[in-house]
């Protein structure tokens, strides 16, 4: 058995823009900016909880890094795994 994939946590990230995306819409996908990085993250079967974000300025993430690769393009992105609105 291998090393678990450790979980990161971001908090205070601004929301720059987020959208629904995928076959009937079904993932949410947030451009977050944490200082000066801007971060893509994507949360697997949570379109549900866009609503969430709409007068969210900055949340708290949780997540996994991974790679997105796409038309033979590869590009570092956060797996979300949960998120809130900061506090």
């Amino acid at each position: 058995r291998g090393n678990d994939i450790p979980n990161l946590r971001i908090t205070g990230a601004r929301v720059m823009k987020y959208t629904t995306m995928g076959n009937g819409n079904g993932h949410l996908k947030l451009i977050a900016q944490h200082g000066d990085r801007t971060i893509e993250c994507v949360f697997w079967n949570a379109a549900h909880r866009s609503g969430e974000l709409i007068r969210a300025d900055r949340v708290d993430l949780v997540g996994t890094l991974g790679v997105n690769t796409w038309r033979d393009r590869s590009r570092l992105q956060f797996d979300l795994k949960d998120f809130r609105a900061s506090t």
